[in-house]
C-alpha cells in the first residue's frame, strides 16, 4: 500500500508532526510510506493572476505527483483560529486547480491535535465534512486532545486513544474488501470501453464523411444524434445523482464513464463536422466552413456553430496531458459541457423538433434542481448545527 502522510503544519516544532511520526510508526505490513514536510512546499499565496502567468509551482506539481502515487493520505491538522494553517490551505487551493475533485478516488486518515481538550475538532470536523466534496473516502478521524498530558516520549501515554488509534491502523491496513456484484462488475468493465468506443466513432464517421457518406447517409435523422445526446446529459448529470445517492456502488462505478462517455458524444459531433465541411476532392470546402452563411446570426446557425464548437474543444482537451499542464484553463474549458449539451438539445428541440432532445432537457432541469435542493437543505442544516454548536 502506498500511504502518504503530512502535518497540515509548517511548524518546525509542530506537535502534529510527531502525531504523525507515531502513526505511521504503527503500520506493520509491506506498505511504502512518505511523510512530507510542508516547509518544502511553501509557495506564494495562490491567486488566479499568478496561475495565469507563472503556471502551477514545482511545488504544488510534486504534491500532485505524490497525491496521484498514494492509495491512503494520512493528513493531522493543526488549528490556526479555528480551521486550516495558511500553508496547507495556499497548497490546497493550487493544487485543486488540476482537478475539479481532488481527492476524488483516495482513501484520507485525518487527524487532530493541539495543547487544549478539544483536540483541535474545530479543523478536524471542518475537514471531514469537507473533503468528501473533493472526492475523498475519509475512512476514518482521530482527535488527540491534551497533548502534552497524553503524548510523551515519543508515544500515546493515555492507553484509551492509543488503543483506538491502533484499531484504526489495523483497519486502513486490513480493510475488508468490498463484495463486487455482478452488475457492479460489469459497470467497472465497461468504464475503459467508452473511451475506446469513443474515438472509434469519432474515426469511423469522419471517415465515412470523407468517403462521401459511403456507410451511411450524413443527415439530421441519424441515429448517431440520438446516441451523442443522451451521451452528453449522462455525463453533466451522473455526478450530481452520485452527490445525492453517495452510498451506491453502482452510481460510483457509472461515475468513473464520465471520460469515455463524454468522448463518445463529442467524437460523433465533431466526427459529423468533418463529415459535412472537408471534402477531399474539394479542400475549399474547409473555407466554406468560415462563410458568412455558415456565421449569420440565425437561431440555428448560432446553435449548431456553439455545439460545433465546444463539441471540438471538449474532444481536444479530454487527454492526461492536458489535464496536468493547463490547469486552471482546462478546468474553466470543461464547463463549456453545459454549453454544449444545452445548445445541442435546443437545436435538437425547438430547430429540428426531435422529441429527446426535450427529454434530455427536462432530465438535466429536473436532475439539476433536485441536487440544487438537497445542498440548499444541506448548508441549512449545517449553518443551524454550527449555531448550535456555538450556542452550547
Amino acid at each position: 500500500m502506498n500511504i502518504l502522510a503530512l502535518a497540515a503544519t509548517n511548524h518546525k516544532n509542530s506537535i502534529n508532526k510527531q502525531l504523525i511520526d507515531y502513526t505511521t510508526g504503527l503500520f506493520t505490513g509491506n506498505h511504502q510510506i512518505k511523510t512530507i514536510d510542508l516547509n518544502d512546499y511553501e509557495m506564494p499565496l495562490f491567486s488566479p493572476e499568478r496561475l495565469a502567468k507563472n503556471g502551477l509551482p514545482k511545488q504544488a506539481q510534486d504534491f500532485v505527483e505524490l497525491t496521484s502515487w498514494a492509495q491512503v493520505v494520512i493528513i493531522s491538522f493543526a488549528e490556526y483560529n479555528g480551521s486550516y494553517t495558511p500553508v496547507f490551505k495556499n497548497l490546497l487551493d493550487w493544487v485543486s486547480t488540476t482537478k475539479q475533485y481532488y481527492w476524488e478516488g483516495k482513501d484520507l486518515f485525518l487527524m487532530a491535535t493541539s495543547p487544549g481538550g478539544r483536540g483541535a475538532q474545530n479543523v478536524l470536523g471542518q475537514a471531514s465534512k469537507f473533503f468528501p466534496f473533493m472526492g475523498a473516502n475519509v475512512v476514518s478521524t482521530f482527535s488527540l486532545p491534551y497533548f502534552e498530558q497524553n503524548f510523551q516520549d515519543q508515544q500515546i501515554t493515555d492507553t484509551k486513544l492509543d488503543t483506538q488509534l491502533r484499531h484504526q491502523v489495523r483497519a486502513i491496513e486490513s480493510p475488508v474488501p468490498h463484495q463486487e456484484d455482478a452488475l457492479e462488475k460489469f459497470l467497472n468493465f465497461l468504464s475503459p470501453i467508452w473511451v475506446w468506443l469513443g474515438y472509434g466513432l469519432f474515426a469511423f464517421i469522419a471517415l465515412n464523411g470523407l468517403l462521401g457518406g459511403k456507410w451511411f447517409p450524413i443527415t439530421a435523422d441519424n441515429i448517431f444524434w440520438k446516441i451523442t445526446m443522451f451521451a452528453a446529459t449522462f455525463t453533466l448529470i451522473i455526478r450530481p445523482l452520485y452527490d445525492l445517492w453517495p452510498r451506491s456502488k453502482h452510481l460510483e462505478s457509472m461515475l468513473k464513464w464520465r471520460k469515455g462517455v463524454g468522448l463518445i458524444s463529442s467524437g460523433i459531433v465533431v466526427g459529423f463536422l468533418i463529415s459535412r465541411n472537408i471534402d477531399l476532392g474539394n479542400l475549399e470546402s474547409v473555407v466554406h466552413y468560415f462563410s458568412p452563411e455558415k456565421w449569420n446570426v440565425s437561431l440555428e446557425n448560432i446553435l449548431e456553430r456553439t455545439t460545433e464548437i465546444t463539441a471540438l474543444i471538449l474532444f481536444l482537451i479530454s487527454n492526461k496531458w492536458l489535464v496536468i499542464h493547463a490547469n486552471r484553463v482546462w478546468k474553466a474549458l470543461q464547463k463549456l459541457a453545459y454549453v454544449y449539451v444545452l445548445s445541442a438539445a435546443f437545436l435538437l428541440t425547438v430547430i429540428h423538433q426531435k422529441t429527446y432532445g426535450a427529454i434530455c432537457l427536462v432530465l438535466f432541469f429536473v436532475v439539476y434542481q433536485i441536487w440544487i435542493y438537497a445542498q440548499l437543505n444541506r448548508d441549512i442544516k449545517s449553518t443551524s448545527s454550527s449555531r448550535h454548536s456555538q450556542a452550547s
